[in-house]
């Protein structure tokens, strides 16, 4: 089974815990025998959709008249039953390459044509940058709706500061660390079920306490604003 992934990040970013997430996530997928294709956003040239179709005159067409990397993304979406997108939100970019991503398959659409599948979203965000997730979740629900894949349950991991410095500090408790047992899990659902079992997914998904003096040392060692960070955290 072919599926390609997406993900928000530069192949050559530094391991973090987005990676250590999509690391786990796809030793699940390949233990199921699925084989994966990955493309970094940030990596790539994907410019703005110039909105042919909104010209009277418009035919649909298997081809976009941009000459970018989105050129070379058709042939693999065309071939794959699965679409995966990870995405790190924490840089406002991930959202603008996401949009236009998205608005640029319209040669994989044609009338009277579905491409049966599924969807699959793996999300890290801090919760003052939530609103551009759950923007996201929309506009991959309207793409699922379109080509007639199947949307499994969007994952969201909300703490990506918090779970980074933790990591960093090689603070992170057993409980924090099955996370990535969870999203091993997932990944191997995404071959095998047509959605995420519910406990999973809540693993993957919780919120974590915020250690004693957390604030305060995140804010010294990264040199943060101190009201930015308490924005990151649950209230």
């Amino acid at each position: 089974m072919n599926i390609t992934i997406i993900s928000s990040e530069s192949r050559s970013d530094k391991i973090g815990i987005t990676k250590k997430i999509t690391s786990a996530f796809l030793k699940g997928i390949e233990e199921k025998g699925g084989r994966t294709n990955i493309f970094y956003m940030n990596d790539l040239d994907i410019q703005e959709c110039q909105g042919c179709t909104s010209d009277i005159n418009f035919t649909p067409k298997e081809v976009c008249k941009i000459n970018d990397s989105m050129q070379d993304l058709y042939k693999f979406f065309r071939e794959s039953t699965i679409w995966v997108f990870i995405l790190n939100f924490i840089s406002p970019i991930t959202y603008k390459n996401f949009h236009n991503l998205l608005d640029r398959l319209e040669p994989l659409f044609q009338p009277k044509t579905s491409r049966p599948g599924k969807i699959a979203t793996i999300m890290t965000s801090d919760l003052d940058n939530q609103k551009q997730a759950d923007t996201a979740i929309k506009q991959i629900k309207i793409t699922a709706d379109i080509f007639g894949k199947t949307l499994m349950t969007p994952i969201l991991r909300k703490q990506f500061s918090l779970l980074e410095f933790l990591d960093r500090k090689n603070a992170l408790k057993i409980e924090e660390n099955n996370i990535f047992k969870a999203f091993e899990k997932l990944g191997s659902q995404v071959i095998s079920c047509n959605d995420f079992d519910a406990e999973t997914v809540k693993v993957a998904s919780q919120i974590f306490e915020v250690p004693e003096n957390f604030i305060e040392h995140y804010w010294k060692v990264e040199l943060f604003d101190k009201n930015k960070i308490q924005k990151m955290l649950p209230s």
